[in-house]
């Protein structure tokens, strides 16, 4: 079963409650300059956009976006989705790999390459880089790509990117 589809399973998640995530996860690929991010329906409640429920934050959100370059590829998603993300990433072993903190906005100081995740949830951040173990980084792209993917964001903001679903064996970029 996919963690999409698992994810719906759990039907919708009340803002405020204690299933509810309140999270963003970002996804920086500093070799290409660009970055991709989730934001759940309760972080867009927290930051003050309108609406009462999943839809109507989401077209508040997506509202304020148009014309903005710098997020041109963040997508609003449920908060059960971003519930299942982040209790799949930690049953993935994220934890044992993340750190204190919000992801470097430069990549590796070296080369200026490599990936990163920063994830902030219920006010917490941490972030986790390519640099450790690398089928682990692997594992946590796929996961967060489906959900990413499953989202479909609505601005004008020429640049938007699809994330590609990684291969194995293909190179990430940065240091091995």
């Amino acid at each position: 079963m996919s963690l999409l589809t698992a994810c719906a399973g759990t039907g919708g998640v009340p803002a405020g409650s204690s299933t509810s995530t309140a999270g963003k996860i970002v996804f920086r690929n500093y070799s290409l300059g660009n970055e991709m991010a989730l934001i759940s329906s309760s972080m867009l409640a927290e930051l003050g956009y309108a609406g009462e429920g999943y839809e109507e934050r989401r077209l508040s959100y997506y509202s304020k976006l148009d014309g903005d370059a710098s997020k041109p590829s963040t997508k609003a998603c449920h908060d059960d989705a971003m519930t299942g993300l982040v209790q799949a990433l930690k049953e993935s072993g994220l934890d044992q790999f993340t750190v204190a903190g919000p992801a470097p906005q430069l990549g590796n100081s070296r080369t200026g390459k490599g990936k990163a995740f920063e994830i902030t949830v219920n006010g917490e951040t941490t972030h986790v880089d390519q640099q450790g173990d690398l089928s682990a980084f692997i594992n946590f792209m796929t996961l967060y790509v489906e959900v990413y993917n499953a989202y479909q964001g609505y601005n004008s903001v020429e640049g938007s990117v699809q994330f590609e679903q990684p291969t194995y064996g293909r190179s990430l970029g940065g240091n091995r």
